[in-house]
């Protein structure tokens, strides 16, 4: 911020120098306060209509997805590398299989012990009809009673039936559930993606993996409090980052976070601590406010990159435009100090 005050120290120094203003104590009291005074409203002004960020926490973020659960599997081959570039159904790593294999052959035993009760079943009911028939065309010398035993039988055979069908189906249920399991254990990429550091080895027992989703990052950048009711989405901003010093991207405002860590209770069943409470809430944090960047953009920036960025927000008037140069000016400084952050 200091340098937007370069100029205006320029200026009293080329009229201090060609005697346009004469060298009196008091002229440079004049002149010192005025730049003071000029500094202060600019300041003030800068953070309220065209917010940057002077922590330099602008984070570049992305969504990820943990593939597995970080206990209670085993991992038994793992099929990528650190920083690998992953398409969406790609295998990752395969769990091992200790149930479901198996669970697969018991299914399969008694889908075939179903079929196999299901075709004597057919048999039976086959049986039974033709008895039927048979007694029903000797007609008079058969005894009602009789007839009607032959027709239960082939009713109650015909009701196994159905029994035993659905008896099938239920098994076959099971087998689908049981192969879904099985696909499961193969541990596939659920969109385009990237992994980072592979920790994990074959056979832990401890541990899972993280893919990072490449094609919805964006930008996280901290605003004070104060400017917080004229930011709103769609607004432009700027922004650059440590990996391209001197380079500024451009990026619109995609929402701004309304709730923060620090207003989060405790869960447990037990009084406040006032102490942590003050801590909490006394501290100047602000918030943040997530900015949304072009495909081109998004391919060039690394997750976890850190710079400065800045927000040309609502203004009461248009002649307060012009304190958007600020901003985009305090951001453009900082992108050229970049250059000198390694030193």
């Amino acid at each position: 911020m200091k340098e937007i005050m370069l100029p205006y120290i320029f200026i009293c120094w080329l009229l201090f120098k060609f005697n346009v203003i004469k060298k009196r104590p008091r002229n440079y009291f004049i002149s010192v306060l005025v730049g003071c005074l000029i500094a202060t409203t600019l300041f003030l002004a800068h953070r309220f209509y065209s917010p940057a960020d002077l922590t330099d926490s602008t984070t570049i973020r992305a969504p990820h997805a943990v593939l597995s659960p970080a206990i209670g599997q085993q991992i038994e081959s793992i099929s990528v590398d650190h920083n690998q570039h992953v398409k969406k159904g790609e295998l990752i790593y395969t769990l091992v299989d200790d149930k479901v294999a198996s669970a697969i052959d018991e299914i399969n035993a008694k889908v075939q012990e179903i079929e196999r009760a299901i075709e004597a079943t057919e048999v039976q009911l086959a049986q039974a009809k033709r008895n039927y028939q048979r007694k029903a065309e000797l007609g008079e010398h058969v005894s009602e009673r009789d007839l009607e035993n032959a027709a239960d039988k082939v009713e109650i055979i015909a009701a196994e039936l159905k029994v035993q069908a659905a008896q099938l189906e239920v098994q076959y249920a099971q087998l689908r559930k049981q192969n879904f399991e099985l696909e499961r254990l193969q541990v596939r990429a659920p969109f385009d993606g990237m992994v980072t550091h592979v920790y994990i080895a074959d056979g832990t027992r401890v541990g899972s993996m993280h893919l990072w989703n490449t094609g919805k990052k964006f930008v996280e950048m901290r605003i004070p409090d104060q400017s917080y009711a004229y930011i709103q989405p769609g607004q432009f901003s700027e922004f650059y980052i440590d990996a391209y010093p001197g380079q500024i991207f451009r990026a619109r405002v995609h929402s701004k976070v309304e709730a923060t860590g620090e207003s989060q209770g405790d869960l447990l069943p037990r009084e406040q601590m006032v102490s942590r409470h003050i801590n909490l809430g006394s501290m100047p944090v602000g918030r943040t406010v997530v900015l949304e960047v072009d495909e081109n953009t998004m391919a060039m920036l690394p997750i976890g990159a850190t710079g400065s960025a800045w927000v040309s927000a609502d203004k009461p008037h248009s002649i307060l435009g012009v304190l958007d140069i600020i901003g985009a000016a305090t951001v453009r400084l900082k992108a050229v100090k970049a250059y000198l952050n390694p030193l």
